[in-house]
């Protein structure tokens, strides 16, 4: 009778090797399958990040040319001899050029965001051309409302 008793529990116990050993196949297989879906998603995320910088060095580039461009359009506004004044919609000075600012007594920023009307100019049309009066001095002037 020892020798049965020993029979069952060796083959409970063998039969318990086969699950353990099954269970271990089964995860070694979702482990292998895990990690090859971990390396197609670190490609995938290496070839994001590749082309995101690439992104960025073109929209760098760009943002370079755009404020080049604006500077170089800047200098010609300021330079004009023609005073220019650009209004919103509600009146108030956006910009404002550097013979507008000379005409006016004014420093550089010292307009933006002021009404129009309190900065103690008046339009008037002459014919097709708008000129401003300021301290009994007409100019012509460029008037845009943006």
């Amino acid at each position: 009778m020892r020798n049965r008793g020993k029979g069952k529990k060796g083959r409970s116990e063998l039969k318990d090797i086969a699950q353990l050993n099954e269970a271990f196949e089964s995860f070694t297989l979702a482990s292998r399958s895990l990690e090859g879906y971990y390396e197609r998603l670190q490609s995938r995320v290496e070839y994001l990040s590749r082309e995101l910088e690439e992104r960025n060095r073109q929209l760098s580039r760009a943002l370079l040319d755009t404020d080049e461009a604006k500077n170089y359009l800047d200098a010609i506004v300021q330079g004009i001899s023609e005073a220019i004044v650009v209004l919103d919609s509600a009146d108030s000075v956006t910009m404002i050029n550097r013979a507008a600012r000379d005409m006016l007594g004014l420093q550089a920023g010292e307009a933006i965001g002021l009404k129009f009307d309190s900065l103690g100019i008046e339009l008037q049309q002459d014919g097709t051309e708008t000129v401003l009066l300021s301290g009994g001095i007409r100019r012509s002037v460029i008037v845009s409302r943006s």
